[in-house]
């Protein structure tokens, strides 16, 4: 789509601009992403596929409105940079985030500061995600989400535990690696965050659980 732009603004109108509010680019440059924006200044939704290094950033600094985006084969690293800018004053009004296949971990402390209104959070084929910073003055919190995935990708540290109390709003629950979940815990996560809006779960790697949680579920999951 950049190169199609390229053409659009060089070649057709120099001062081109579409309509568009969903923009899907594969190997994304800085040029690329910035002719883009120019071009898309209603843009909503985003999917990058291989973006260069910084490109992301240049985007959630120049376009604050983005509802929407989802990211393949990034440096989870980049991620956790790009968040860290916007955990104080300006936060971002991303509603949905997704990662396919990122590597290093990605910091799910930045993100819960950084996306305050974000609803699906989906990390797909990824290495790892991790909490940073896990203490009284700064839980875990992710009062929007509706929608977590964390599949085929490691949780690093035995974090299940406190991302999932950090959901009270949750609709659709699916997390691998939970093998540091017990009942016991389970019980523990429910009276912390009871779940009431909870519709559909799925705890992919929990050998530790046994049928005493299903009757919890079933007893105490009202939806």
């Amino acid at each position: 789509m950049s190169q199609v732009f390229d053409y659009l603004q060089y070649e057709i109108d120099g001062w081109y601009q579409t309509k568009l509010k969903y923009l899907h680019d594969r190997n994304t440059s800085i040029d690329g992403m910035e002719i883009g924006i120019y071009c898309c200044p209603n843009l909503q939704h985003v999917y990058l596929d291989t973006p260069e290094h910084k490109v992301v950033s240049m985007l959630l600094s120049e376009v604050p409105n983005l509802k929407k985006l989802k990211v393949s084969k990034i440096n989870c690293r980049e991620m956790n940079e790009v968040m860290e800018k916007y955990t104080a004053n300006a936060k971002l009004k991303l509603m949905t985030l997704e990662i396919v296949s990122g590597r290093d971990s990605l910091d799910l402390s930045v993100v819960s500061k950084a996306c305050g209104n974000l609803q699906k959070l989906a990390i797909y084929y990824s290495v790892s995600v991790h909490v940073s910073s896990l203490h009284a003055s700064s839980q875990l919190s992710f009062p929007s989400l509706k929608e977590l995935i964390i599949y085929s990708t490691e949780i690093r540290g035995n974090y299940s535990i406190p991302i999932l109390k950090s959901c009270p709003a949750i609709e659709k629950l699916n997390m691998c690696g939970c093998d540091d979940i017990t009942d016991d815990s389970l019980f523990d996560i429910l009276e912390y965050n009871p779940m009431f809006n909870l519709k559909d779960i799925c705890l992919v790697l929990a050998p530790r659980l046994t049928t005493r949680t299903i009757w919890t579920m079933v007893t105490n999951l009202p939806r």
